[in-house]
C-alpha cells in the first residue's frame, strides 16, 4: 500500500513487522530531513481488524534536536482487510 505525502510517494506498512527504524526514519525525515530512527521498542500491541501499538523510539541528533516525541502510537491496516476489504494491494 502506499500514500502519496507531498507528491512523493511512500510506502504504509501492512503489518507492524514491516515497522523498521528504516521505515519510521524515512517517514520522519518527510517533515524533519536529516532525522534517523537509531532503534524503538513495541509495547501495547493490539490486534483486530488493524494492528496498533506503542512505539518508544531512540532518535539521532536530529531528531532530538527537533524535539520529536519519545513514544508515538502506530497503527497498519490489517492485510487481509486491504485485500478483502478494499481489492489488491
Amino acid at each position: 500500500m502506499m500514500s502519496d505525502f507531498h507528491g512523493k510517494w511512500f510506502p504504509l506498512p501492512l503489518t507492524l513487522e514491516e515497522v523498521t527504524a528504516e521505515w519510521l526514519s524515512e517517514a520522519f525525515s518527510l517533515q524533519h530531513p536529516g532525522v534517523e530512527v537509531k532503534s524503538f521498542e513495541v509495547s501495547d500491541k493490539r490486534n483486530g481488524t488493524s494492528t496498533s501499538a506503542r512505539l518508544r523510539v531512540e532518535y539521532n541528533r536530529a531528531g532530538r534536536t527537533a524535539n520529536l516525541p519519545e513514544r508515538v502510537y502506530i497503527k497498519v491496516a490489517s492485510k487481509k482487510l486491504c485485500v478483502d476489504g478494499y481489492g489488491p494491494v
